[in-house]
């Protein structure tokens, strides 16, 4: 089946408010640019520096190559963290392709969790929360969190846990600190719940492509490109 493209996971849940009136409006920030720049750097190098297959002045020095400022400085920000984690770690890491979570017969959201490790026995699933703020509402920890479970915690991986190495900070303008966040910390939406989200998203949706002005056919200015093409 085919399905329109949606943003991943986290700015889906993010962008779902409690009104499909306040959906839209996020759905059009989100389309802006806003922010101007994307964390995608730090979630391709999580796996190398997990790994061990990339140092931490190669890895700085790929956000350093971010064409927008801000984004160098805080990817560069999450990348030391992912660094320092990874030195802690014993254990091997493997990759995870991605799979689509569909909300209805025509919408899909990717869900990327790049990849997990084996502790103890147990299948860990690896999740980046590079965000400065972390400040999704209960609903939305709900819809990420869930989502997550629904896609990956099946099969093979029935037992897994999840392992969501969060980079925000504690405090606005605070320094960033490391906290890790599983199933059992995060709120888990019955089917009903996140139906009753994923409806509002949906209809928000609708409205926000029938609203959307078609993008000028011309250069776009210096910026992160992943970011501000999320519905393109």
């Amino acid at each position: 089946m085919s399905y329109s493209r949606l943003p991943s996971l986290p700015h889906v849940a993010k962008s779902i408010r409690s009104t499909v009136e306040g959906t839209v409006k996020q759905l059009h920030g989100l389309d802006r640019g806003v922010p101007p720049f994307s964390y995608d750097l730090s979630w391709r190098l999580a796996f190398k520096l997990y790994s061990g297959d990339i140092s931490l002045e190669a890895a700085l020095e790929a956000c350093r190559q971010q064409k927008v400022a801000l984004g160098a400085k805080c990817n560069s920000e999450v990348v030391e963290i992912l660094w320092r984690e990874a030195q802690l770690a014993d254990y091997f890491c493997h990759p995870l392709k991605d799979r689509l979570f569909p909300i209805r017969r025509d919408l899909a959201i990717p869900v990327r969790p790049r990849f997990y490790f084996v502790k103890d026995g147990v299948v860990n699933l690896f999740w980046l929360q590079p965000w400065k703020d972390f400040d999704l509402t209960e609903e939305q920890l709900g819809i990420l969190a869930s989502v997550i479970k629904q896609t990956y915690v099946v099969d093979d991986f029935a037992d897994a846990k999840l392992y969501l190495l969060d980079t925000s900070t504690e405090e606005k303008g605070g320094q960033r600190t490391a906290q890790v966040y599983g199933f059992d910390d995060l709120p888990i939406l019955g089917d009903q719940a996140l139906k009753t989200a994923f409806d509002r998203f949906a209809t928000a949706y609708d409205i926000f492509t029938k609203e959307r002005k078609p993008k000028p056919d011309r250069k776009p200015p210096v910026e992160d490109s992943r970011q501000s093409r999320l519905f393109d």
